[in-house]
């Protein structure tokens, strides 16, 4: 009897844990894959460039109180060189503008050299700009100051579109006490970059 019952006790045994393994199965978690994070594109500012440039703008005489003003129409090449230190970017740039002036006979030629410094914001580049200028209008001359601010947005690693308003001022005009010229400029700008 004592061997009937440890039978039956073990078959019971054998049957649950038998039974067991007919259970539903245990769902083991899918592996995770990580997913790449794609980064935001980036732009190099780094390298030389060539451009074009046209506008508009209006130039101002000012002699002791008394001015006269006229609208004008620019056009003008550069070239310059622009490095980019990650966040910031600075540059130096060489450009010629022939200058038109409205209702009048006289035209001029700007020339300016000047530093840029613009803030990296990926194919966006605001900047501002200082630097020396030289005004011949027919036969006169005179050195002076540029200042103004722009942005730059890179369409590829090759070419670039921007826009750019400039103030250029020459105190003492030829030499004449009192006689200020100042040329105000709009201009959109291309450039191929290298």
């Amino acid at each position: 009897m004592k061997t009937i019952f440890l039978t039956s006790a073990f078959a019971l045994a054998a049957g649950a844990a038998a039974a067991g393994s007919y259970g539903p199965a245990k769902m083991e978690p899918a592996p995770m894959v990580a997913t790449p994070v794609m980064a935001a594109p980036t732009a190099d500012w780094t390298g030389p460039y060539l451009g074009v440039a046209a506008g508009v703008g209006k130039v101002e005489a000012d002699y002791m109180g008394t001015t006269d003003d006229e609208d004008l129409n620019a056009y003008g090449v550069f070239g310059g060189y622009d490095y980019d230190m990650g966040q910031w970017v600075l540059g130096g740039e060489l450009d010629y503008n022939s200058i038109d002036i409205d209702n009048t006979d006289d035209d001029g030629d700007l020339y300016r050299l000047r530093g840029r410094i613009g803030y990296d914001a990926g194919a966006f580049m605001p900047y501002v700009t200082l630097g020396a200028a030289w005004l011949k209008v027919d036969d006169e001359t005179d050195n002076g100051f540029t200042y103004g601010a722009g942005v730059d947005y890179m369409i590829n690693e090759n070419f670039s579109i921007g826009a750019e308003i400039t103030m250029n001022s020459f105190r003492d005009f030829q030499d004449t006490s009192g006689l200020d010229v100042d040329a105000r400029m709009i201009q959109l700008r291309g450039s191929f970059r290298f």
